[in-house]
């Protein structure tokens, strides 16, 4: 079976030791709290478009403040699966392997949350289409632009029709920039970042007809090409593959935490009041991988991080299924309780979705997510050859037996 890695032509072995040491294969914990920042910027922007305040006022600051930050969220994902899938990547995996443990990562959450959204479409009377279910069902809604088929069941997998994308392009993308020689990888990663700021000018090219239900004031073409089209997604993939590589090469001269903190704060502003196409990608992604990058070196040289602390990274841990539940939550949660609420109320019903969303998270990451990583996660060993079977040990003598606690070694 193909292997992950491959030669390059730039004269470093795509196998050789990263130019920053072993230390850069730790598990970057606080990329992992990061992640459950990210998810928490897709809740809040559900909880603003939903208007849930008695005050007109009050949800049109909220939706100012919120109304975007789902999409640096988003951008956010998208950036850090290139960067840790590289970060990750050893010479000795398999495309089979890599794609099975993707598939089992992502694939049973979203059908447990797909079926969640079918029963409960199905309480409320709503329509369930059977054609739009299909293409949820295989992850493929979002290739086609019709909002028939696009609007699937639990919206949110949407996201997850470009991330299968990009697991299945992952390999030969793998392949390919591990042969850029080193010093070439900053003119990549900025020939990447200008494709990026790209998109939105062809999406304004698209027709303005029809708009995008769920966001009005987009025309749906915009959306859909600027926003969810896996192949135009798939370049903040790239990006995170480039930085990655250009970390792990030494060759990273990018801004610590706080200078790319204070440009991604910077970026929402700009966000918040830029056309929505430019909003939605061109504008976040860069700030974004400067941070992952800058988080990530922060990691391996262990300067002071409070998003590595056992909290943050528990909660990264459950960030995956915290997204996948917490719109489901949101809209059935709030179809039984209404809306037009006090300030205060407002706060306390946005507190409980919250809590909702979080122990349904922690039940479908306890119940579905880690059994299928433990079932189909792990690489299979493969059953030794007769040869290769070493002959039957000799039993220990009534003084050499060994304490039934201690693990026996393994034959080599």
């Amino acid at each position: 079976m193909p292997r992950i890695f491959a030669p390059t032509d730039s004269g470093e072995p795509a196998s050789a030791e990263p130019a920053i040491g072993k230390a850069t294969f730790s598990r970057l914990p606080s990329l992992t709290g990061m992640r459950f920042i990210a998810a928490l910027l897709v809740f809040a922007t559900h909880i603003s478009a939903n208007r849930l305040f008695a005050s007109q006022a009050a949800d049109d600051g909220l939706a100012a403040v919120l109304g975007r930050a789902g999409w640096l969220g988003v951008s956010f994902f998208f950036v850090l699966s290139g960067f840790i899938l590289t970060w990750s990547a050893r010479p000795a995996d398999t495309v089979r392997g890599f794609w099975r443990r993707r598939i089992a990562k992502i694939y049973p959450n979203h059908l447990a949350t797909l079926v969640a959204a079918l029963i409960l479409m199905a309480a409320v009377g709503q329509t369930i289409r059977p054609s739009a279910t299909a293409a949820n069902l295989l992850l493929l809604n979002t290739w086609v632009p019709l909002v028939g088929i696009y609007d699937s069941p639990n919206g949110l997998s949407w996201s997850l029709c470009c991330e299968l994308a990009f697991y299945l392009a992952f390999p030969l993308l793998h392949r390919l920039v591990v042969r850029i020689p080193s010093t070439r990888l900053w003119s990549w990663t900025a020939a990447v970042a200008l494709l990026v700021i790209a998109v939105p000018f062809l999406a304004l090219a698209l027709p303005t007809a029809p708009v995008t239900p769920w966001a009005p004031d987009i025309p749906f073409w915009h959306y859909w090409l600027a926003y969810s089209l896996p192949p135009v997604r798939m370049l903040e993939f790239v990006l995170g593959i480039l930085v990655a590589r250009t970390v792990l090469t030494g060759r990273w001269i990018g801004p610590g935490p706080v200078t790319a903190t204070l440009l991604t704060l910077a970026a929402y502003g700009v966000m918040t009041v830029a056309p929505a196409e430019f909003a939605m990608a061109a504008v976040p992604a860069v700030p974004l991988a400067l941070l992952i990058a800058a988080v990530a070196t922060a990691d391996v040289t262990g300067a002071p991080s409070p998003l590595r602390s056992a909290a943050m990274v528990r909660l990264g841990e459950l960030s995956f299924a915290f997204y996948m539940v917490h719109e489901l939550i949101i809209r059935y949660g709030l179809r039984a309780l209404g809306h037009h609420w006090s300030a205060a109320g407002g706060l306390a019903l946005t507190a409980g979705l919250f809590s909702a969303s979080l122990g349904c998270a922690w039940l479908l990451h306890r119940y579905v997510e880690v059994p299928a990583m433990r079932r189909w996660g792990s690489p299979r060993r493969p059953a030794p050859a007769a040869a290769d079977v070493p002959p039957p040990a000799r039993q220990p003598g009534p003084d050499q037996r060994r304490d039934p606690d201690t693990p026996v070694p393994a034959p080599r």
